[in-house]
């Protein structure tokens, strides 16, 4: 049984920001801070002129990409920004590029070397608004305009890129969210939500003033101007088509048309970009399913017509002539970027909606999601969700090195490594397998069939053995033998009816498991009769579970990170609760009295004592780039999986000498 659960009440009143917390990178014991930046495409700019480029946000780094061949993209370079690129824009004269976090940080980037961009300066936000959008004005005016979440604009100086600084502000208390930016002439025209498109006075950069609305372009989150025309997308409200006048005191926008979403082949559409090609046609991104990129006829903008369509759902995008540039939307497959050529004298290919598809020119494949990751010696392995697997090399913590990246592990979620393979959960029911002895070549073997109605969900390698542990959904607990890792064998199982288990964790002989909302305790001292010690019910999801000692440590969503005890008469008592309010704890880590929370994108990753757990004590936050997911320990690093932001690497290189103490044995390192 169980006594004094913990509840969603409890974590939203310890509420953490009563805490006093510091945001720093190195953390107590791991004084060697690293970071592997890639992630999914979060962003896509193009550039025409003497030289096409094409730079996209991987992650947290700027890709670029000559983009001279649209059928041949090849990259150029990339640098490393320390932030999330999600808003992307290049000064007209191809030298700089800006990008935005949508935290705190606008970023001039240096691309007058292509293949060797650089970091120039960082203009840093602390009042609590966060830039989305951004747009640079003409290179004679030094200025970049930045549209800022919750509702506002900044003017930033950038005569001196080493160092921006705030020229001027406009807010609004009280509007709804701006999104996103564009210039012309005097005026800074914002995507502003429910307000519409808003236009800004900017002629006076150090004092910008309202100048006038347009709110039936409800729902704006992404504008671009042509001309002086501008195509505002409106996610499930379609696409507005706006004339701008901007030769008066005030800034006049007059309605042209509108591109309603049920021009969707496959019905209700969420229209995230739109852009204009040099045919004259609309472009435009639709992120639900079977809609992807629609080529839209607007010579009679009250009247448009769907001329073509590809249908995989798309994202982001930007167009050069008659060329469009587009990646998969998130969470549908590979992040991918996709050229099309949207004017080909060929026209006779029809999509399965019935209308032209236009041809795909070139693709380049990016990193995924960073869901997991595992510590395996000197190697982190990674779970990158479609982009497969990453081995990194992590000698150096602070400088981590891909090894390997193996494409045929895609959709895993979870990875580990005993000896020389690799296991792969999937959350299907068979496991992928792979020889890793020879890092250069890994080889694919035959994949682990985990039984009828159960999924490979959480896989964790046993110290000092050839087993893994396996969380298997309807499966039960696995504990599987890779002594010959092309026919691996049963150990243990422990089978729950069909029950969930999801999420799972060993020491010694005792297996904490977790799924849904149901926690069990299992001794596998006798591996052929298994003999649970307890089992209960949550009010939260468990999104993860740590064992030591006898305390389970739970991550349960918004109720925070529970700490309970299994006791000799076989009941668990919560004994406290680390509160994450008022994001989730998705993932925990225990080494010695400390414990690690991935707590999702508020957080990131939260550090607490709990030398006395009836008590814990919150030290520090360290803020990361991204949504802080799974987090994993040992005695010489902490490895967290920061989901878009890439894996964050806290280390330390142990004396030759030092003991190294795991599953409660001692040997010398």
């Amino acid at each position: 049984m169980t006594r004094n659960m913990f509840s969603i009440s409890l974590g939203i009143a310890l509420y953490l920001s009563s805490q006093s917390l510091a945001a720093v990178s190195p953390i107590p014991g791991y004084p060697e801070a690293g970071h592997w930046p890639y992630g999914p495409v979060i962003s896509i700019e193009a550039y025409s002129g003497t030289q096409d480029l094409l730079l996209y946000g991987e992650g947290t780094v700027l890709q670029i990409v000559d983009a001279d061949n649209p059928e041949d993209l090849q990259p150029l370079g990339e640098v490393s920004t320390g932030f999330m690129v999600s808003y992307i824009d290049i000064l007209d004269n191809g030298q700089m590029a800006a990008v935005s976090d949508r935290g705190k940080w606008v970023s001039l980037i240096d691309i007058s070397d292509p293949s060797n961009p650089s970091l120039l300066g960082r203009y840093e936000v602390e009042d609590g608004r966060a830039p989305y959008g951004i747009a640079f004005g003409p290179a004679a005016s030094n200025r970049l305009y930045a549209a800022v979440g919750p509702a506002g604009l900044w003017v930033i100086d950038i005569s001196d890129p080493s160092a921006p600084t705030l020229d001027g502000s406009y807010i609004e208390p009280g509007t709804d969210f701006v999104f996103d930016v564009e210039v012309l002439g005097d005026f800074a025209f914002l995507a502003d939500d429910s307000d519409g498109v808003t236009a800004i006075d900017v002629s006076n950069p150090e004092q910008p003033e309202f100048s006038s609305r347009f709110p039936a372009a409800q729902l704006a989150s992404h504008i671009t101007i042509e001309g002086a025309r501008a195509y505002v997308s409106r996610r499930g409200e379609g696409v507005h088509i706006i004339d701008l006048d901007v030769s008066g005191p005030d800034a006049v926008m007059t309605e042209v048309g509108v591109v309603p979403t049920s021009l969707s082949p496959a019905g209700f559409g969420l229209f995230s970009r739109a852009e204009l090609a040099a045919n004259g046609s609309l472009i435009i991104t639709n992120g639900s399913i079977g809609n992807g990129l629609l080529i839209v006829n607007i010579d009679n903008p009250d009247v448009p017509v769907l001329t073509g369509n590809f249908d995989e759902s798309m994202g982001f995008l930007d167009v050069i002539d008659n060329v469009a540039f587009a990646s998969r939307a998130p969470g549908f497959g590979d992040s991918q970027i996709r050229s099309f050529q949207l004017d080909p004298s060929d026209r006779s290919y029809l999509s399965p909606r019935g209308v032209f598809e236009p041809p795909v020119l070139a693709q380049l494949t990016a990193f995924d999601r960073s869901f997991s990751a595992s510590i395996s010696g000197d190697l982190v392995v990674v779970a990158n969700e479609n982009a497969g697997a990453v081995i990194l090399d992590v000698t150096d913590p602070a400088n981590p090195i891909t090894r390997a990246i193996i494409p045929e592990a895609e959709s895993g979620k979870y990875a580990t490594i005993v000896n020389d393979t690799l296991v792969v959960g999937t959350y299907s029911r068979r496991l992928k397998v792979f020889d890793i002895s020879d890092l250069d070549n890994p080889v694919t073997l035959p994949e682990y069939d985990l039984g009828p109605g159960a999924g490979g969900y959480e896989v964790k390698s046993i110290p000092g053995t050839n087993r893994v542990l396996v969380g298997a959904n309807s499966g039960g607990i696995q504990i599987l033998d890779f002594s010959n890792p092309a026919s691996p064998t049963e150990y243990a199982i422990w089978d729950l009816d069909g029950a969930a288990t999801l999420h799972v964790a060993m020491e010694g002989d005792i297996v904490a498991a977790g799924g849904g909302n149901f926690i069990q305790v299992v001794d596998f001292s006798n591996p052929a009769s298994p003999v649970q010690i307890d089992s209960s019910t949550l009010p939260q999801a468990v999104l993860d579970i740590e064992l030591q000692d006898d305390l389970v440590y739970v991550a349960a969503g918004i109720n925070g990170v529970g700490i309970l005890q299994y006791l000799p008469d076989n009941q668990l008592e919560t004994l406290s609760v680390i509160p994450t309010s008022p994001t989730s704890a998705n993932g925990v880590a225990v080494f010695g009295d400390t414990v690690y929370i991935a707590a999702d994108t508020f957080w990131g990753m939260l550090i607490a004592d709990a030398s006395d757990p009836s008590d814990p004590q919150v030290l520090q936050a360290v803020n990361t780039p991204g949504d802080a997911n799974k987090v994993e320990v040992n005695a010489s690093m902490v490895v967290l999986a920061d989901r878009e932001g890439g894996v964050r690497l806290w280390g330390q290189s142990p004396p030759p000498d030092e003991l190294i103490f795991t599953d409660r044995f001692e040997s010398e390192n």
